[in-house]
């Protein structure tokens, strides 16, 4: 082999390890790079089963918030239940009450009827109206319409003077004709109920312990 020969194997050689070195080293990077991106999607994966895990957690709670609302709204109509209950219970005793007085005596504000019923219910198909009235107390000429409730709100008094009474009137012609007065029976008011009905001549019923108790100001027909 000839020198000339030598030196072009020997330069080949030189060649071919600089190109394997370059190689080598884009190998090197590409490991490199391929190991970062295998560390941020080991991560990923990390992160994801941890979301996951917390989307587990989550449904847990939001199935036992979900029973423990289902549980609570079950005992919220118990409770409503009752307290309707016992709320109808209450309005009865004060209306019972309030009834028996009246239809002991049959006078108020001075004035004597002759007759005292409860529970009037009318319903009048035509013009689709029906509605009831507690009291109601009556003589040849004059005629008294009670609303009774255990506490009476100002929209107890306004809705007495503005609908009940023409209600009656309606679904019970024989009162059209009467001289009406209207009265609001209960064991507390609020005071501008109270106000609500002096202002409007309405008479004031209150039970204090066993008495019935009147207050009449500027007495008022309708």
């Amino acid at each position: 082999m000839s020198d000339q020969e030598l030196k072009h194997i020997v330069a080949s050689l030189a060649t071919s390890i600089k190109e394997v070195s370059v190689e080598h080293k884009k190998t090197e990077k590409l490991i490199k790079e391929l190991s970062v991106s295998q560390k941020k999607t080991d991560a990923q994966i990390k992160e994801l089963f941890q979301l996951f895990a917390s989307q587990k957690k989550t449904d847990a709670q939001q199935k036992k918030t979900d029973e423990l609302i289902k549980e609570l709204s079950v005992e919220h109509k118990k409770t409503e239940s009752t307290l309707k209950g016992l709320g109808f219970n209450v309005g009865m005793a004060v209306e019972e009450y309030f009834y028996n007085s009246l239809d002991l005596t049959k006078k108020v504000a001075n004035i004597q009827f002759d007759d005292c019923q409860k529970n009037l219910h009318g319903f009048n198909k035509k013009l689709k109206l029906q509605d009831e009235f507690d009291i109601t107390m009556t003589n040849t000429t004059k005629g008294l319409l009670v609303e009774c409730k255990h506490h009476v709100v100002k929209e107890d008094v306004v809705k007495l003077r503005e609908s009940k009474v023409k209600n009656l009137k309606i679904l019970y012609p024989d009162f059209k004709d009467l001289e009406m007065y209207l009265a609001v029976a209960g064991a507390s008011f609020d005071s501008d109920a109270k106000q609500e009905a002096k202002q409007s001549g309405i008479i004031i019923l209150k039970q204090v312990g066993d008495v019935m108790e009147e207050e009449v100001e500027n007495l008022k027909t309708y």
